[in-house]
């Protein structure tokens, strides 16, 4: 058996979502059915714990659509003294949630991906979603709910990324974490039509943020390889050695990316174990062998590789298609000059 604890589950709880976002990396919409039951979820959550389970999050799709399904699988996650947190779009939040949630000391994370109607209910796909997301946050402060805010940034929305973060200001808000899409489920569409940014536009604009807000009363995170930051602590940005996903339709995956690339699955729920799964999933044993192997490229030479292990291990091996190669954004930014040579301990 793997020593490695599961110390956390990525739940997708379903893959069915009243907004149409046009960077879903997992392909949800109005249109989708699939909804894992909540005692099968239970029960996977049981096989768990045994394992070192310490935190699960329930993201989709969106979870709402579900709620008598989704606070059962919170009370029972609280009952176990386990940590929880939402990923949620926040329109169909109500009054009643909010309670619940406070209850079950649920760490909400909210999609805000534009500072004005126009343009966030552009990327959403619905005309009321950025009023009500407001709405949302503002509701869940008033009441104590941590929130933290995920923003999706390319060339859509990146003239309103002074405005995202001086609302995150104005609302209190936790956290706030810049993603920077890539060509995943319906963001293959925005590199088609060439809206996603380049890696010299990303790294300039995290370098242009990090210099004018040194000081703000919460987090500002970049999902971008850890050498591309500066204020990071010393703490892995992917526990990929102790996280486990389960996709809406049953199967587990390394994380949501499964949904669109099917051979980063392995076994289903009701079928497989969550034990058996842990212990013998061939890919999860063949990641567990990068603590002890470099891989090739730029990450092969680079000083944070011990923690970062390539930042985004289902990005490698969907884009590139093998576990051992370089994150395709570091490995861009290093062809192209950009990589920072003092995290570098190259061969003469």
């Amino acid at each position: 058996m793997t020593a490695h604890a599961l110390e956390k589950l990525h739940i997708y709880l379903t893959n069915k979502c009243n907004l149409h976002c046009r960077h879903c990396w997992v392909n949800a919409s109005p249109g989708n059915n699939d909804i894992i039951d909540a005692l099968d979820i239970i029960e996977c959550i049981k096989q768990a714990i045994p394992l070192g389970l310490k935190a699960i999050k329930i993201t989709g799709g969106e979870p709402l659509l579900f709620p008598l399904q989704l606070f059962s699988i919170f009370e029972f996650a609280a009952a176990n003294n386990l940590q929880i947190s939402l990923e949620t779009n926040a329109t169909l939040l109500k009054p009643e949630y909010v309670l619940k949630l406070f209850q079950y000391g649920v760490k909400v994370y909210i999609s805000l991906d534009g500072n004005s109607d126009s343009t966030h209910n552009h990327i959403r796909g619905h005309q009321d979603s950025y009023l009500k997301t407001i709405e949302a946050i503002q509701l869940l402060g008033n009441n104590s709910v941590e929130v933290n805010i995920i923003s999706c940034i390319y060339s859509i929305n990146i003239h309103e990324i002074d405005d995202i973060i001086a609302t995150c200001n104005e609302l209190n808000v936790a956290s706030l974490k810049f993603n920077f899409p890539n060509a995943y489920g319906r963001a293959n569409n925005l590199k088609q039509d060439g809206s996603l940014l380049s890696t010299e536009k990303i790294i300039s604009t995290i370098e242009l943020l990090i210099k004018k807000y040194k000081t703000l009363p919460f987090p500002l995170d970049f999902d971008v390889p850890r050498v591309f930051k500066i204020n990071y602590n010393d703490k892995p940005r992917c526990s990929l050695f102790n996280i486990l996903s389960i996709l809406p339709d049953g199967r587990y995956s390394l994380c949501g990316i499964g949904v669109t690339h099917k051979w980063v699955t392995f076994g289903i729920i009701n079928t497989n174990s969550v034990s058996e799964v842990w212990r013998d999933s061939g890919i999860l044993n063949d990641i567990r062998k990068l603590k002890h192997h470099r891989p090739k490229g730029v990450c092969k030479y680079c000083a944070e590789y011990s923690l970062c292990y390539g930042h985004c291990l289902a990005h490698i091996i969907t884009e590139l298609g093998c576990i051992g190669d370089s994150n395709p954004f570091c490995q861009n930014a290093f062809d192209c000059n950009l990589f920072p040579k003092n995290k570098l301990d190259l061969p003469l």
